[in-house]
């Protein structure tokens, strides 16, 4: 996906001001979901959708490659348009509102959030490889008001770009989210009962 000679690239682009008077412009990539069916069920529940809980390597805007050893590249002309905690808590309430409409999907800032279940994503891996692929990994909770458990799930997708570039790898992300975490946890959800809890130790 990444060459070599891209790598090298994106690591003089920090080099450039010395060499010349013109900044380079940042691409930026915005996640963008389209318009999906709901799923047949009559959920109905109210649900509150924190932002979604990152790492401190996917911190900030700049796009990220991880290679097999670990080694962290840092994009400087590739962005998102916005931090990714955010952003996935913006898609994901998107994308639950269109599967599951007939439920009422809440964020913290609603007057109401403090009296409704909450569903926290915790997300480890949001990356790509320089050898062509992206890959997430995570996991996700459904507590109630009380703090019980009422669901939970992982999920690791690892997914092969089709073509090379940061704007191929924003696409495979966002659609990987969306198909392969959103999705699953919308139709988890939606056949959670409405009496008994879990345990924590249900979710390890």
């Amino acid at each position: 996906m990444f060459s070599k000679k891209t790598l090298v690239t994106l690591a003089c682009c920090v080099s450039v001001w010395g060499c010349s008077s013109a900044v380079p412009t940042a691409n930026e990539y915005l996640m963008m979901g389209p318009s999906v069916k709901s799923f047949s069920t009559t959920y109905n529940a109210t649900t509150v959708i924190p932002k979604v809980e990152i790492p401190l390597y996917l911190v900030g805007t700049g796009m990220v490659l991880v290679s097999d050893s670990g080694e962290v590249t840092r994009a400087r002309q590739h962005l998102w348009a916005e931090p990714l905690d955010s952003q996935l808590q913006r898609i994901t309430l998107a994308r639950l509102e269109q599967r599951l409409p007939s439920a009422n999907w809440l964020t913290p800032f609603d007057s109401q959030s403090n009296i409704q279940p909450h569903l926290l994503i915790s997300v480890e891996r949001f990356d790509a490889s320089p050898s062509g692929h992206t890959l997430m990994e995570g996991h996700w909770l459904l507590r109630n008001v009380q703090g019980k458990l009422l669901e939970c799930g992982r999920f690791k997708h690892r997914e092969p770009l089709n073509k090379e570039g940061y704007s191929a790898m924003a696409q495979s992300l966002t659609t990987s989210w969306l198909n392969e975490v959103v999705d699953p946890i919308a139709q988890a959800v939606s056949s959670t009962p409405s009496h008994g809890a879990l345990q924590d130790a249900d979710c390890q």
